[in-house]
Order: C-alpha cells, then structure tokens, then sequence
C-alpha cells in the first residue's frame, strides 16, 4: 500500500472526509491516515510525525485556520524535508497571504521560482474539476514512482473496449479522455493500443501528452553485471504507421518531424543524449516515409547522435547506409546536399577506450572504429560509389582526406597494400575501410569531373603522407588519358624524385600507371630516367647497394619495358640481379591453403605403377614448392587412397618398401586398414611378415626413414608406424565376424611384444584418456588387450574353459608396463577394467587393491580417468571400486569431466540399491551431505537422463523413478522453508533443474504440488521453462485427482509470475485448452490475461473462445 498522509484541521473534517473516500474509491492503493481519525488519546504526539516521514503521499488542505496550527506548520515542515515524500497542496479558502512561504510561489531570483502549486478547492460547485486535477497529479506520480500495480486479470476485457475505439475514424473527446488518462498509464496498455493503432488523427491528441516524448534508457541486466537490456517504446510503431500516410498532410509532419527532434535531443541524469539504438532505428524508418524536401538538414544533422553509441549501431547504422542516403542521391542539389551529410556521418571514426585489463592484453589503451559496422559501409559504397562521386561535391573527398589523415602517424602509414586489390571479407581496420571508400568515389569523380578531381590531385601530390601520393598515382593510372598532362608536370618537379624513390610504397600503382605512358617521347625518356636515379639513390642499403640500385630500377625498367630503350635498360640490370622482377606492394595479398598441397601422381598413376617403380619414385621425390606443390605430403594422402582402392596391390609384393618413408609406410598401412573396415579381404599374413621386417632394423629405430621435416604430417617418425601398426592389429581382432585368422596370434604378439618399449614422457599430461588415445605406447597397450580379448573369446567358444583367460605372457607384460610406471598402463587398465575382469577376475581385484596405495598420485589420475571413462558401470566392479569412488569426492582432478562421471556413477550405484540415501556410509550420501551445488545439479541432470529408458513398465523401473522421486522429495524439504530472498543464485538453479524430474511423476497429488509450486518460480534460470511447461501439460493426462485442474493452473500462474516462458505453444495452449474445459476457467483468464498484458498475445483467441459476451 502507498502511505498517504492528508494534514489538516478539525474544522476542515467534512472536506477531508468527502476527499478521503473519493481517493478510496479510486483503488490506486493508498493507504490513507488521516491525524484526526488515527491518533486517539494517550497516543505518543511523535505518531503524527512518524507517519509524515513514513508518507509517500503528503496533502496539506491549506485553510485559513490550519495553517495557524502548529502541527500543520511541523507536519508540513517535516514533509518538505523528506526526499521521499511528495506534496500535493490543497488551497480551501484560504488567503494568499496566509500561504505558507515553503508552499506560496515566489520568485527568489528573475529566472527562479520556488514553492508549490496547489489545486484550489475554495469554490464547492468546482470540487469535482478540482478533484480530477488532483486525482490526476496522484496518480501520474504512482506511474512515475513504479507503485502502481500492475493488475491483468481484465485485460482482454479491457482489451475488447480499447479495441472499439481504435477502430473509431473519430474518437470522442471522452474516449480520447479515457485511453490518455486511464489505458496508456499501464504498459501492457500503451503495447496493445500501439500496436494496433495507425489512425493519423489520433497524433495531435497524443502529442499534447507525455507518450510521444518519451525514450526509455538502457537498463543494466540485474542478472548479468554490464549487461543491458534495451526497452522498447511502444509508441514508435504507430508513428511508423502513421509516417507512410502523411505525405501531403502538412501539420501531421510537422507534428512528427517535431517529436523526432524533441525525443533525439533528450537527455539522462548524466547530460547524455539518451542511448536507445531502437529508437534511433524506427526514427530511419520514419524518414524513409517521408518526402525528402520534408526532412531539413536539421534533421539529417540528428544521425552522429543516432551513431554514438556504447551499444552496437547495426541496426540503425544498416538502414542509415543502404536506404537513407541512396534516398537522397536524387538530381535535386538539395537532397545532394542532405547525402554528403549523411556520407559524413556514415564514415565517422570513433575512439574507444579500453578497460584497464584490455589494455594490458593488447598493449594499447584505445583504438579507433567506424561508427557504422564496416560491412554495411562495403554493401553500400560498392553499390553507390559511382554516382557520389558523379553528383556530389569534392568536400565529400575533402571530408573522407581528413579523417585519413587523422588516423595516419607515419608517413608511408596506408601504402603497404595495393590498391588495385579487392577486398575479400568485411575490413574492419577503418583505415583501409576509408580507402576503399575514397578510392572508388574519387575513381568515379575523375571520370566524370576532371578539373575538380585535377585540383584535389593536385593537393594530394603536395601532402606530407605518401598515401595521397599513391592514391593520386592509382587515379592518374586509372585514367592516364584524361591526367597525362598533370603526371609530366609532377614528374618534372621535385615530387618526381619523390615518387620513384618510394616505388617500394607505390608499387602496383605506380606499375600500372608507367604501362600505360604510351608511347613516349625522347624528352621523356630523358625525364623518367633523370628522376629514376637520384630517386632510388635515396632508399639504397648500405649492404649490397649495387645489386639493391640495380633491383629497383629494374622494377621500374619492367612497368616502362613497352618501350625499347626501357626494355634495353631492364635487360641490363637483370644481368646484375640475374632474377627477373617487377614492381609490387610491400606486403602483397594473404594467400591461404588448408591440407597437405596437391600430389605429384593421380592415384590412377599409382595404381599402374609397379611396386618397384613405385618405391623408386618415393625414394627420390621430394616437396617442389611448400606453398604451390607438388608435395611429399600431398603424395602421401593420394599414396594411402590407392592403397585404400586395391589393398592387393600392395600386399602382394610389400618387399619394395622395405627402405621407404616413414609418412609413406604409414600411409600404405593406414589404407590397409581403411580396406579391412570396408570388408576388403587382406592377406593378414603377407602384411605382419613386411611389418616384422620393416621394424627389425636399427635404420628403424634410428629414425634415418624421415622425409622431411616441418612438413603437412611429413615429419613422420618410427612412433607413426608403431601407432599405425597398433591400429591395424586392433581393427583386425575388434569385430569376431570379420577378424584375422587366430594362426597370426602368435606372430602379432610378438610384433606388440617387441614395440612396446618404455616411451618418453616430455610433456605434463592433463588429459591421460587422449594422451594414451594418441601415443603409440597407448595404441599398444589397447592392440594387446584387444588381442588377448579375442583369444579369450575364441576359447570360449570352443568351450575351453580356463581361468584366467589368458595367458601368463599377456598378464606379466602388462604387469612388466606397470612396474615401469608407464602411464598409459595405469590408463589403460582403468580404461580396459571391465574387459580385464572377464580375462582374469583375480588379476584385476590385485591391481584395483594395488593401485588403491597410489591414490592421489599421477598413475591412479591416470587409471581413474581411464576408468571413469568408461560408459557402462557393471555391478562387480562398482562394489570392488568403492574405495576409490569415495576418495575421488574430496579429489580435485585436472579435467572437470571426471567430477562429472564420478557422480553419475554413484548415481547408478544408488538406483541399482548398492548406495541408499541416510546411510552414513553411502557414497550417495556422502554427496548429499556435501551439498556442492554442482554435484547436485550433475545428479539432477543425471536422473532427467533416464526418462528415455525408465517409462517402460517393470518392477525394477518402477523402483528407480521411486529413488528419483525420494531424492526429489529430499530437496524439497531442504529448501521448503527458505524464501526468495535467503536462496542463493545456484540454488535457484537447482530448483529449476530439479523440475524436470516432473517427468517421473505418475500424477499430481499434495505432495507434488508443493514441489512445483516451489520450483516454478525459478524454472527460467538454466532455460528449463519449456521442459517444466511440457512434462506440466503431460501431467493433466495423469491420475484422477480432481484436484488436478486446480494444482495445475496455480502452479502455472506461480510461474509466469516472474517471467513469460513463450515456448513451447503447443503444450501451452494445450495446459489452457484443458483448463477451460475441466473447470479452471478463472485460473485460465488470468493466464491468459497476463500473457496479453505482457505483449503475447497467442492465447486471445481461446480467451475468446471461452468468453463469449452474451
């Protein structure tokens, strides 16, 4: 309630009381005290002025005998100091002398007034004028203060009445009375009314009020520090409706254009222009509906305060670009004049100042940017270059010059690329942005205003930054038709020397400009070469300067070589460079290339090949050109698809490669095992008898098979061909249907036996599972446990029954691994753990027990985060893991997803009953107990998980959901008895988490209402909405509670009090749907109702539906 104070005397008490019940009756929420009705006898006189201090509303009724008072004169007093307490003074019949001074209106100074105006109710015929005014001034400063509550429930009620008077050509004054006065004091209104608004008349109307002044400020996310939220005027889309409609309605555009100015020119508490990109967006928009001789200069002169923005400006900087200013390319000089304003604008260069840790990263403390993102500058000076530069002024180029200049230090700053290149992505660096721009205007200019463009020509040539001298070379190039003449002035003064000397700057511009002097005369001739000289003399090194001096005439010898004696002249120095050469940028065009580079054979060519030609061939080529190819890697990558294509190609005679490349042997092989996993028979034996050959030498080991270094996957050495064999093995004994014959067993573990050498560690390992994925030692270890899995396998079948299933030899080279602490065998077995338990149970209960006197340090790391990465948890190896489970909830390990593993698997301990919730003893528990709000959200989203494989009806599912609901059960009465305020930010995401288990729940009953009714106002922390509105329509189909409709319909109304979750519509509507139809109509209005009110209104026409008027 609002506190309102009314401070008057006894003798006024008939006015006051008549005041008191009006201001009830309006139920704008005053809470009303009134001194001589609230204070009674024996009362602590302090009450009174308790009261005004508490009051948020404070009316004095000023008459000839209370102002006497002087508990009127304190109360008031006390008001007037309060910074919270707003006066509404009442005059009834009072003298102006009798006024007290801090309420009489008087001038303090020429230009200052002070005191209050008061509402005059002396005459009792003009009470109820007086009154509305009063009513009116309360009420506005509610609105203003946020106090007034928002109440939705007659929405689409009120709704159906405002819709009968926007539908009116001509409102009455009492309608237009009533939507200004009453409607579009409430957001949810002011949307609606906007939205469907788009009668002109309505403009002046709106414009005598507050709505069309308005540009609501950025707002900080409460949620997200430096974060803001952009609002939204609501009006703006009516002045858009209304824009496309007044062409010719001259006060209605006056009546715009006004309000445009007035709301661009607002301000913030700073003396800010307020930065609201949406509104600057609608105002392009307006424009663009407008004829242009309507929109003055004054207006067009509004856009640099629509670009300066903290925010990003894409939205209003895109329409301003590729609409606006082709708007005014027109033949009228007038609109010429609004363009070049608006060019102006469009190319301004602000600078940002980084925060203090961003200058420490990057070393600098600003930098300068385009106000208008480059990308929609490129789009709209590609498109309109050309006819800015025919019909707008030079002061355009002048304006584009200085903004150059500004960003140039030194100066050969902006010479380094050619401007002949196109740019091909966005150019963010606003210099080169401005390049473009100003190249392709003035390129334009000179073809169609050669003296014009001659004079800037002119300027540029004299300037101190050699861009304008290379910009004006490029130009002249371009058009050497129209500006020979000026180039042989130039080139005869002093700036000749100057433009040779610095032809590394010049290069492509210069280049081309020199091709096309044709033909030239004996005296120029004589000019260039008196120029050239004396030129590059100026820029020689001291290291090498003959050959340096030599070199840059040559390149400029080449651009003029169209001409004999220049062509002469080339051939000579070329007999000192002995290169040929020509001018280019100082730093040419980026090139880039992903891959090994293109292959010096077709794999057709190889295929053809013998085996012998083959081997030769790889024995003697090597990479061409890194950059153009032909490359050893390009080789390599065509080398594996033949072996790929036709396995037995090479199979049958693998002798030829006994010597090759260690990337070319990796290749062949690593395309055998492609063949096998597309079923293509090998002949296994041929390939483990190459395989033994080619690692049985000391060339191998050495690594004397490398092919080059630093190369794409050419610096191949011997531990690529031990991976890759590993690989093969493992591909040939994975799958029992398309496996290698078991009479190779023996051969291949003497292969594995004899690689798996001891491996040098020279790197910290954080991730052991992808270190031992990678390392040829892992790929080993995984080809060995694969075979042995095989071998057991096959016995099996042949109904050998031996236990262990396998052999000494497999269990005492893994046991030879571990005691060199390799740690890919630590891996390994955690990785393997189940599929070693199958092989030798006993073996494995040693090494979990083993490894248990380890924990913390690297090697059990490494084995817990093979193990916990295992997808399946069994059983037997849970209970025999248990120790190592519960040490590894105090662990820190370095990758977070072993944390999360951790917990789902004592989650599947719990819902398979080896942990129970309250034992002490429980793993699970122990998380409980802990309560680290990631662990309980990893449960949660753990649990949620399960709703794929828990629906299908069996005793054992109907015990999991149970343990699910228990745990739910168990956060509930964790948190039931916290309000909003003591639950912490994760906790209120656990709440939102923990209601997607609601997906479990067979019915809503007491028990479960509590829980959703708890959780639903946090279901949009996480974006857990959806799912929360989803599994709340699956629940209205459950049980035959005819509580249900009840619980259901608050439960959703205690949602979407704080947020509007929008999606799913479907289920949405659907909840409403069933509402309606089962006896929740009041609950549905109101859902309905705040929707509408908030802006979304998908839900009107079942409202409708269901409130027909009768």
């Amino acid at each position: 309630m609002i506190k309102t104070f009314i401070n008057h005397s006894s003798t006024d008490h008939p006015f006051v009381e008549w005041l008191k019940t009006k201001l009830e009756r309006e139920k704008l929420g005053l809470d009303i005290f009134v001194d001589d009705e609230s204070v009674f006898v024996g009362d602590d006189p302090q009450k009174m002025i308790d009261e005004v201090k508490k009051s948020i509303i404070f009316i004095p009724v000023l008459s000839n005998e209370s102002v006497k008072k002087e508990f009127v004169q304190n109360e008031l007093k006390t008001a007037n100091e309060s910074e919270t307490t707003y006066i509404f003074p009442i005059k009834l019949k009072c003298d102006n002398e009798n006024i007290p001074r801090i309420i009489k209106a008087e001038f303090t100074a020429f230009d200052k007034v002070e005191g209050k105006i008061y509402e005059d109710f002396s005459n009792e015929k003009e009470w109820e004028i007086h009154y509305e005014h009063l009513r009116r001034a309360i009420f506005n400063k509610i609105v203003e203060l946020g106090l007034l509550k928002e109440d939705s429930k007659d929405f689409y009620q009120d709704c159906e009445h405002l819709d009968l008077i926007i539908k009116r050509e001509d409102p009455t004054i009492l309608e237009i009375k009533t939507v200004i006065d009453v409607y579009l004091k409430r957001e949810s209104y002011q949307r609606h009314f906007f939205s469907k608004l788009s009668n002109v008349k309505w403009l002046k109307y709106l414009k005598l009020s507050d709505y069309l002044k308005n540009n609501p400020q950025p707002v900080e996310a409460q949620d997200s520090p430096g974060s803001f939220i952009i609002p939204q005027w609501h009006a703006l889309e009516y002045l858009e409706k209304v824009s496309k409609q007044i062409s010719s309605n001259q006060e209605a555009l006056g009546d715009l254009l006004q309000i445009v100015k007035s709301v661009t020119h607002l301000k913030d508490a700073s003396g800010k222009h307020v930065d609201n990109y949406r509104t600057w967006y609608y105002f392009v928009k307006i424009l663009l509906n407008l004829p242009n001789e309507k929109i003055t200069e004054e207006v067009i002169n509004f856009i640099p305060i629509w670009l300066d923005s903290k925010f990003d400006t894409s939205v209003p900087g895109s329409e301003i670009t590729t609409k606006l200013l082709p708007k005014f390319l027109t033949d009228n000089p007038e609109d010429i004049k609004k363009a070049e304003k608006i060019i102006e604008s469009i190319t301004a260069i602000k600078t940002y100042v980084f925060s203090e840790e961003r200058a420490k990263i990057l070393g600098e403390k600003e930098e300068k940017r385009l106000v208008v993102d480059p990308y929609w500058l490129k789009e709209a000076f590609d498109k309109h270059a050309v006819i800015i530069g025919h019909k707008c002024s030079k002061r355009v180029i002048e304006d584009l010059a200085n903004k150059i200049r500004d960003l140039l230090k030194q100066a050969e700053d902006g010479t380094y690329e050619s401007f002949y290149e196109e740019p091909e992505h966005t150019i963010r660096d606003p210099l080169r942005m401005l390049t473009l721009i100003l190249r392709k205007i003035l390129s334009a200019k000179a073809k169609s205003d050669v003296n014009t463009t001659e004079k800037i020509l002119r300027d540029f040539f004299g300037d101190k930054y050699l861009f304008f001298h290379k910009m004006a070379i490029y130009i002249i190039g371009q058009n050497i038709d129209h500006y020979s003449p000026l180039f042989w002035e130039i080139v005869e003064s002093e700036t000749g020397v100057l433009i040779m000397g610095n032809a590394l700057y010049f290069g492509d511009e210069l280049k081309y400009l020199l091709k096309n002097l044709k033909p030239l005369s004996d005296e120029q001739r004589k000019t260039l070469n008196f120029k050239i000289e004396p030129g590059i003399k100026c820029h020689i090194t001291k290291e090498d300067p003959e050959k340096y001096f030599a070199l840059f005439k040559q390149q400029i010898y080449e651009a003029l070589s169209h001409d004999p004696y220049f062509k002469d002249l080339y051939e000579e120095m070329k007999k000192i460079t002995n290169v040929d050469t020509e001018l280019h940028p100082a730093i040419g065009k980026f090139k880039t290339r992903w891959g090994p580079g293109p292959p010096p054979l077709t794999k057709e060519e190889i295929l053809r090949m013998t085996n012998m030609e083959l081997a030769e061939f790889l024995s003697k080529f090597r990479t061409k050109d890194s950059w153009e190819g032909p490359t050893v890697g390009g080789l390599s990558d065509i080398l594996k698809e033949a072996a790929k294509t036709d396995p037995d190609k090479f199979i049958d005679d693998l002798n030829p490669f006994k010597d090759t490349g260690f990337i070319y042997v990796y290749r062949i092989l690593d395309g055998l095992k492609e063949a096998w996993k597309e079923k293509k028979v090998i002949s296994w034996g041929k390939v483990f008898e190459f395989i033994t050959l080619y690692i049985n030498k000391e060339t191998f080991w050495d690594d004397e098979y490398i092919v080059e270094k630093g190369e794409w996957l050419v610096g191949a050495n011997h531990e690529w061909v031990v991976g890759i064999i590993a690989e093969l093995i493992e591909e040939g004994t994975r799958d029992d249907s398309w496996a290698f014959s078991e009479d190779y067993f023996g051969k291949v573990k003497e292969i594995i036996f004899y690689l798996l050498k001891e491996p040098k560690e020279d790197e910290e390992i954080t991730d052991y599972v992808t270190h031992t994925l990678n390392t040829s030692c892992g790929k080993l270890i995984s080809a060995l446990v694969n075979l042995a899995l095989r071998i057991g396998r096959i016995n099996d079948k042949k109904g050998v029954k031996t236990e262990p299933r396998w052999s000494e030899e497999y269990k005492n080279k893994f046991d030879e691994i571990m005691d060199k602490k390799i740690i890919e065998a630590y891996t390994s077995l955690g990785r393997f753990l189940p599929n070693l338990y199958y092989l030798d149970k006993n073996w494995v209960v040693d090494k979990i027990e083993q490894v248990s006197t380890e924990k913390g340090s690297e090697y059990w790391q490494a084995f817990m985060d093979g193990y916990l990465s295992i997808g399946t948890v069994y059983d037997e190896i849970y209970e025999l893991m248990k120790l190592h489970y519960q040490y590894s909830l105090s662990y820190s390990f370095k990758e977070k997803r072993n944390q999360e593993h951790l917990v789902q698997h004592i989650c599947i301990g719990y819902l398979r009953d080896h942990e129970r919730l309250y034992d002490p003893d429980s793993l699970f528990q122990k998380i409980i107990d802990a309560w680290k709000p990631d662990q309980i959200k990893e449960i949660i989203g753990f649990f949620w998980m399960q709703r794929g494989s828990l629906p299908e009806s069996s005793e054992e599912n109907e015990k999991m959901r149970e343990k699910i609901i228990e745990f739910w059960r168990l956060v509930y009465e964790r948190y039931k008895l916290q309000d909003e305020n003591s639950l912490t930010q994760e906790n209120k995401k656990i709440l939102s988490s923990i209601s997607k288990l609601a997906v479990f729940l067979s019915k809503i009953d007491t028990e479960s209402y509590d829980w959703l009714m708890f959780s639903a106002p946090y279901v949009h922390e996480d974006f857990n909405s959806s799912f929360f509105i989803e599994y709340l329509n699956g629940l209205k189909d459950k049980g035959d509670n005819k509580e249900k409709v009840k619980y259901i319909g608050e439960i959703y109304l205690k949602m979407i009090e704080k947020t509007t979750p929008d999606f799913d519509e479907k289920h949405i509507r659907s909840i409403i749907e069933y509402l309606y139809n089962s006896g929740g109509k009041e609950n549905a209005d109101k859902i309905c109702n705040i929707y509408g009110s908030r802006g979304y209104e998908f839900l009107r026409d079942i409202y409708e539906k269901y409130n027909v008027s009768k």
